[in-house]
C-alpha cells in the first residue's frame, strides 16, 4: 500500500511526485520534513558540530556531536521527525517533544542522562542530551554475546533499574516511563546503565479515572495491559 504524502500547509492527502498541493497550492518539499541528514552541519549558531547519526526512528534521529564552547565535550542531540505529519499531527509532535525536555530537564540521577539545552532550528526542534557511550542491553543479548547472559550480571542491572524507577516515580508529580525493555538501556563501557527514551513517559495525575494508555513494546509492556 502507497504511503500518504500530505500537504505540509492544510493537511490534505497530494497526489505521488506532486510539487504542489493541489489543494491549497503550497510547495510540497519542506526541509523540516527531512530528518537524519545533519551530518557535518553545525547548529546553533555553529556551536555544535555534528559528526554522525547514532539511532534514527520513527519520531527522530539522534547525532553525536561536539560542543565547541565547551572544550569539544560529546554530545548527543535528539531531532525531532516531522515527516508525513499533518499540522495537527505535528503540533502534537511537538508537544511531546517538549514535554520530554522538561521532563528530563530538571531530573539528576547517575542512571539517567541529562538534558543540557533546547533549542529551535529553521523551525526544527532540538534536544542536547549527555553522550552515553556504549550499545543498549538488546544488542548485548543479541549481537555481542549470542548466549544467555550470566545471572549475576541480570540482578545487578535489575537493581539499577529498580533503583531509578523508583527516583521517577518519587518525582512530584511522579513520572510513569512506560516502556522499560533491553533497547531502552544503555550499557555503558563500564557496565554500568543508563535509562534512555522517554518519548511516552508522562507524569502521574492521580485523579484521573482511567490513568494511562495503553502503550509500550509487545512481550515488555505491562500484564494488566492485556
Amino acid at each position: 500500500m502507497r504511503q500518504k504524502t500530505l500537504c505540509p500547509l492544510c493537511g490534505q492527502e497530494t497526489p505521488p511526485n506532486a510539487r504542489f498541493c493541489p489543494s491549497c497550492g503550497a510547495g510540497l518539499h519542506d526541509p523540516r520534513r527531512d530528518t537524519g541528514l545533519l551530518t557535518g552541519r553545525r547548529l546553533l549558531h555553529n556551536r555544535y558540530t555534528v559528526d554522525r547519526k547514532l539511532a534514527q526512528g520513527g519520531q527522530s534521529a539522534v547525532y553525536l556531536a561536539r560542543d565547541t564552547l565547551d572544550g569539544n565535550i560529546e554530545r548527543a542531540i535528539k531531532e525531532m521527525s516531522e515527516s508525513n505529519l499533518s499540522p495537527e499531527e505535528r503540533q502534537k509532535a511537538v508537544n511531546d517533544f517538549m514535554r520530554e525536555a522538561r521532563m528530563l530537564y530538571n531530573l539528576n540521577h547517575p542512571a539517567l542522562a541529562r538534558v543540557y539545552d533546547i533549542f529551535v532550528e529553521d523551525n526544527k526542534y532540538f534536544l542536547v542530551m549527555e553522550y552515553v557511550p556504549g550499545h543498549n542491553l538488546e544488542d548485548e543479548m543479541v549481537v555481542v554475546r549470542k548466549e544467555p547472559l550470566e545471572w549475576e550480571l541480570v540482578v545487578g542491572w535489575g537493581v539499577a533499574l529498580c533503583d531509578v524507577l523508583a527516583y521517577l516515580h518519587a518525582q512530584q508529580p511522579p513520572i510513569i516511563y512506560r516502556d522499560l525493555k533491553p533497547a531502552n538501556v544503555m550499557l555503558r563501557p563500564d557496565q554500568t546503565i543508563k535509562l534512555i527514551d522517554f518519548g511516552i513517559a508522562r507524569w502521574l495525575h492521580p485523579l484521573r479515572l482511567t490513568d494511562t494508555m495503553q502503550l509500550g513494546t509487545d512481550g515488555y509492556a505491562p500484564l494488566e495491559q492485556y
